[in-house]
């Protein structure tokens, strides 16, 4: 059976990356399926978008950078040993995530690894870019702070005791989502003093969403995508 593992919005289409290598877009308003994406060997396990670019990140260890107009391939990117479990794209750059405890910087244009960001202990499962650094969460329950233009790890936060599964940028403030609940930090790592505790079950993303909408939210699930 195939299961939706990710979800990104791009205007009016909803791009989905699937448990059997493929991305499948859909008309937010309509629903109907718009086209149908060979992508990759094995899950769909991320997916991140700029503009008139997507980024997406597979179990074969590859990103691939897709045109959103054309529904094409533009650029493999290949360094990774093993899964892609996150990828981000601010538009010059693509980040990705792996389970070889990795992070690599490419560059968005020419393709090229630009960098490899390497300190934790398990698998990369978030990614962020706040103003000034690159932010990631492992599932050995660390967060790193990366400087980009060095390289260098500037801080890594040991606040949660559980795997590392999300993060957002909300204002100043950097929310981190671990399977023990939801931490709050400053861009530079120092504490902000809210958290939450356990929720029930890992969690799978987090959004700020405005609620003086009114909005249809689509959730993946194991047999498939929700439409509330």
């Amino acid at each position: 059976a195939r299961h939706a593992l990710c979800l990104l919005q791009v205007g009016d289409t909803l791009w989905a990356g699937f448990s059997d290598a493929m991305i499948r877009v859909f008309n937010c308003t309509t629903f109907d399926l718009v086209r149908e994406l060979q992508a990759h060997v094995g899950d769909v396990c991320s997916l991140s978008g700029h503009r008139q670019m997507v980024a997406s990140g597979g179990a074969d260890g590859c990103i691939r950078l897709w045109d959103v107009d054309a529904f094409t391939c533009v650029r493999t990117l290949s360094g990774h040993t093993g899964r892609v479990q996150t990828v981000l794209t601010d538009g010059a750059a693509v980040y990705s995530g792996s389970g070889d405890c990795t992070v690599l910087v490419w560059s968005a244009v020419t393709g090229q690894q630009l960098k490899c960001l390497a300190g934790h202990e398990a698998t990369v499962r978030a990614l962020l870019r706040t103003p000034r650094f690159l932010w990631s969460g492992a599932a050995d329950c660390t967060v790193k702070i990366w400087d980009l233009e060095t390289g260098s790890c500037l801080n890594t936060l040991e606040g949660h005791v559980e795997p590392v599964m999300k993060m957002a940028l909300l204002g100043d403030q950097v929310w981190t989502a671990g399977q023990d609940g939801i931490k709050v930090w400053k861009e530079d790592g120092t504490p902000v003093g809210k958290s939450s505790g356990r929720a029930p079950g890992p969690p799978v993303d987090m959004q700020c969403v405005p609620c003086s909408q009114k909005f249809k939210v689509w959730v993946a699930r194991e047999d498939g995508i929700e439409i509330c």
